[in-house]
């Protein structure tokens, strides 16, 4: 491994390119941040600042709202809640690690006294909500995304799920660590009463609203008032009482508890995002009030359609609010470089490698869905990404460390994309599966995002004269293309009926290695050549490792020829119906309202979906292949010689004959 890494580091052009492939995502973002930062600049200031207000009032709303109740209304129910349970747990722990984490680097820096809470919050709550989506929705855009079909909609409604835990810690618990200590308070005198101001160097104005906007705008002097104000060292009057004087240290438990209710923004809480994620869990709990707004053709469609045009705008409305934020740059802040550079070390780059460990942990205890690539990218980004932009409307209406909270955020923003643009492991995996390739070899050349890595590899490696005389036979179309693009000899079945190496990827990789594939839609040619192939090694991450075939719960892909198209829908499902199965004719868009998906050989596929073990696969792959109109299916029993796993801990190889045991560990 540490010479491919060598090599992958000393091959210039290589390494450039697959920068470039795994931070796409990310860029796609930062170009319309940068859009949003230049509209915004002081010199050029096309868009006034008060125009971003109103749009990130808009997105907090009407567009975040509508993207909420969409996707998590159509995806949630009762049985989802029950397996999604670890989502909320883990924002609640991912929050106490950095709690921990905030400690230490209050301990290790030393920050100036009264910003030490500041400093633990900082560390301690991240973005779970407008960058989470942003991520989310520019993954997803691409059709050959590694989440599949149903990725946007599983991974809006994933982080969805987790808003409202967040929406709930910030306004109770950050809501009154959020206050200046008592002795940054002045004292003055107003109609006879005493009361406390905050000092005027800790209150500024926010750069920018840029989520959950609008509460500068509903702040009071009660938001000021500090809770611990209650319970200064002088006597207090209790209420309604007979004007006895009592000690602070008289008042009970309860009492103290009902002055922290009475000062607890509650009104907060129930903002328009809250709102909807309660009404998407009630509809989606409900199949009757779910079918009125979701499925096929429903009765109030006109309705669900509209917010989904609405929830469209989330996502570039948000990075243009980001960058016209980061225009305006840091402000004066008073933290001290030690400390700022301690929050940000802390945040993006101690949690999420913190967080790699404790999700890979989590996930061999059974506590993650298993086989869900998004429920577990969902449940790493809770770690990874920079302190909540919510923090410095905290700040603002508390008048608490504005400035600091402004230029922390600007940093943290900025120096996110080094922290987020890692490798992805699914290359390497690729380039170690194909140091099997040698010189004077016919390779079967797979389909998919993962395979497109090895025939990248193959192509440069030919071109560097470290391989010669190789012969490829592609597996779909797209692929041919790839390699003909490339300058990769190909041939076909014809001439070379056996081929000497094959490299794929997969869907579904169970313990005993048969594979689902297909997804992609070459199920066909691929099996073709794969049943062909002396060697045949596939290249996974592992969030395609199932304990059965159907276990992800996403779709095993069937072949069949037009003809009737409907009838064979039919039998199939019947065919598993003991199973649970559904099925559903593919077709273009991921809503299944586009056209109908036709592959290479110009027939349709039908993607199953199981909701149990379907049993003995041999028995189940005969049963399938009888019936007429059939052309393939997805399952791939017994071809696979070694599977090359890509996951947190690194690259795994997983070999016929190595024994369950060690599979499961991976899982």
């Amino acid at each position: 491994m540490s010479n491919l890494w060598a090599e992958i580091y000393n091959d210039k052009t290589v390494y450039e390119r697959d920068v470039i492939d795994a931070i796409v995502p990310l860029l796609k973002l930062l170009s319309i941040t940068l859009i949003g930062l230049l509209l915004a600049h002081r010199r050029i200031q096309l868009i006034p600042k008060a125009t971003f207000k109103l749009l990130s009032r808009l997105v907090f709303a009407l567009f975040l709202p509508c993207l909420t109740f969409i996707h998590l209304g159509q995806s949630i129910t009762l049985e989802n809640i029950k397996q999604w349970w670890f989502i909320p747990v883990n924002v609640l722990l991912s929050t106490s690690v950095g709690f921990l984490l905030g400690i230490l680097v209050v301990i290790i820096c030393r920050p100036p006294p009264q910003y030490t809470r500041f400093t633990i919050i900082m560390t301690a709550f991240g973005n779970t909500g407008n960058l989470p989506l942003a991520l989310v929705g520019s993954i997803c855009h691409d059709k050959e995304n590694i989440f599949g079909p149903e990725c946007k909609k599983k991974g809006v409604a994933y982080v969805s799920f987790a808003q409202w835990v967040s929406v709930i810690l910030v306004y109770t618990l950050v809501y009154h660590m959020m206050e200046p200590p008592l002795e940054y308070y002045e004292i003055v005198e107003e109609d006879e009463n005493r009361c406390r101001i905050l000092s005027p160097q800790l209150s500024r104005s926010l750069l920018v609203e840029a989520e959950w906007p609008g509460i500068q705008d509903n702040e009071t002097e009660d938001s000021k008032k500090p809770v611990i104000g209650y319970f200064d060292n002088e006597q207090i009057i209790e209420e309604g009482g007979n004007g006895r004087e009592k000690s602070p240290r008289t008042l009970g438990v309860v009492r103290k508890m009902r002055i922290v209710a009475e000062q607890t923004p509650f009104r907060h809480i129930i903002q328009p995002p809250t709102i909807a994620s309660l009404l998407a869990i009630i509809v989606g709990m409900v199949p009757q009030i779910r079918n009125c707004f979701f499925g096929h053709n429903p009765p109030l469609s006109v309705i669900s359609d509209s917010l989904e045009i609405l929830a469209g705008a989330v996502v570039p409305s948000v990075m243009l609010i980001l960058g016209g934020m980061l225009a305006e740059g840091p402000t004066d802040s008073k933290l001290g470089f030690r400390t700022t550079a301690g929050v940000i070390v802390a945040r993006l780059i101690v949690l999420p490698l913190l967080g790699i460990g404790i999700v890979g942990l989590c996930d061999r205890m059974g506590f993650l869905v298993d086989g869900d690539g998004m429920y577990k990218f969902v449940v790493l980004l809770q770690y990874t990404t920079p302190s909540a932009i919510l923090l410095g409307a905290i700040a603002s209406l508390r008048g608490y460390a504005v400035s600091e909270s402004s230029a922390l955020l600007f940093w943290q923003h900025l120096l996110a994309v080094f922290s987020l643009s890692v490798d992805d492991l699914k290359k390497i995996a690729a380039y170690k599966a194909v140091e099997h390739v040698k010189s004077g070899m016919v390779v079967g050349l797979g389909t998919g995002s993962t395979a497109k890595h090895a025939v990248d590899r193959i192509a440069h490696l030919l071109q560097q004269g470290k391989l010669t005389d190789i012969v490829g036979i592609a597996t779909s179309m797209k692929t041919h293309d790839q390699a003909v693009s490339l300058g990769i000899p190909l041939s076909d079945l014809d001439t070379h009926p056996v081929v000497d190496l094959a490299i794929d990827g997969a869907d579904e990789v169970d313990p005993d290695l048969n594979l689902v594939k297909g997804r992609g839609g070459s199920l066909l040619r691929e099996k073709m050549v794969e049943s062909a192939t002396t060697k045949f090694v596939v290249i996974v991450d592992e969030s395609k490792l199932v304990k059965h075939i159907g276990g992800s719960g996403l779709a095993m892909p069937v072949e069949i020829i037009p003809f009737c198209w409907s009838h064979s829908l039919k039998r199939l499902v019947n065919l598993f119906a003991d199973s649970g199965c559904e099925g559903k004719l593919r077709r273009d868009s991921s809503d299944g309202n586009g056209e109908i998906y036709v592959t290479d050989n110009g027939n349709y596929i039908i993607d199953l979906y199981f909701e149990r073990d379907i049993g003995d696969l041999n028995e189940a792959s005969d049963a399938i292949l009888r019936l007429p109109g059939i052309v393939e299916h997805g399952m791939f029993i017994g071809l696979a010689t070694s599977v090359i796993v890509a996951g947190v801990s690194g690259v795994t190889v997983k070999t016929k004959g190595d024994g369950i045991k060690d599979f499961d560990s991976l899982m």
